[in-house]
């Protein structure tokens, strides 16, 4: 009869690793689990992101006509207000006067921004008058399906 000792030295060693290389089941359910837990963690920092970088821009009128005219009050130059807006993430345009505009209407510095995320786009029109703003205008276009992509 072998030493009971010696039996059990024996299957702790063949346990934590085997001749070849092979990890034990306890050590293999250990790093599974921690895998498993490290999941869920990483799952939530990536849509906390997604969130963050979503919601950058509000999708209240309101809130974005007092945000805009934070950043560009009346008064501001053209060129100032231009790189303004576009320190905030949105692409202007030169400024330049409106399709359907009436004679005496001035040019327009039209900047937009869009979030390929939540599928929505910020369209600001700074009318100009002496390259000064001097009107604002917002508009806030939503298509969470995205049925109507060519259409702004």
């Amino acid at each position: 009869m072998e030493n009971p000792n010696l039996l059990k030295l024996r299957r702790v060693t063949n346990d934590r690793k085997t001749q070849r290389g092979k990890t034990d089941s306890r050590k293999r359910n250990m790093i599974m689990k921690n895998k498993l837990k490290t999941l869920p963690a990483l799952f939530a920092v990536l849509a906390t992101a997604a969130y963050l970088c979503a919601g950058c821009m509000t999708g209240n009128p309101d809130r974005l006509h007092k945000r805009v005219n934070t950043w560009t009050p009346l008064g501001t130059a053209a060129e100032d207000a231009k790189r303004i807006m576009e320190g905030h993430g949105f692409t202007c345009r030169a400024p330049h006067r409106l399709e359907a505009a009436m004679p005496s209407d001035g040019p327009v510095l039209e900047c937009r921004r869009t979030n390929h995320v939540i599928n929505r786009t910020w369209v600001v029109r700074l009318v100009l008058q002496n390259n000064r703003v001097v009107g604002i205008e917002e508009q806030i276009f939503n298509d969470p399906l995205r049925m109507f992509n060519n259409m702004h």
